[in-house]
């Protein structure tokens, strides 16, 4: 029985893992990052679901139009922030908070006005 060659989505997933690996390899082992190298395997463990994600993700758009790169993205942000114990002031917090809740409805106002006279489906379709 002969084998099948690897899908171009899995081989792409493999070279991703592989450059994600290396570059977390290479953070890891210097001295200012406060981490060791036993840590690269549950780092790594983190990533592979976001890689998945990106790789398998199929869409007729450009990947930075797409909310689960977005989504991914932040919840890699904040898995590489918790690994390195990197902490935020109370005061920086609430900035941030205060800051996107003063944003939301300005944002949802533009996405609805935007979604409304850019859509090309009619409402109910």
């Amino acid at each position: 029985m002969a084998t099948s060659a690897p899908s171009n989505t899995a081989v792409a997933a493999a070279n991703l893992t592989s450059k994600v690996e290396a570059a977390v390899t290479t953070a890891v082992v210097k001295p200012s990052t406060p981490a060791s190298v036993e840590a690269i395997p549950a780092i790594m463990a983190e990533l592979v679901p976001v890689i998945s994600a990106i790789i398998n993700s199929s869409a007729d758009y450009p990947f930075y139009k797409s909310k689960v790169f977005w989504s991914s993205m932040l919840a890699l942000i904040a898995g590489v922030l918790a690994i390195f114990n990197i902490q935020f002031s109370a005061d920086t917090q609430q900035t941030i908070v205060n800051t996107i809740i003063a944003a939301l409805p300005l944002l949802s106002f533009v996405g609805v006005i935007y979604g409304r006279f850019f859509n090309k489906k009619p409402l109910g379709s």
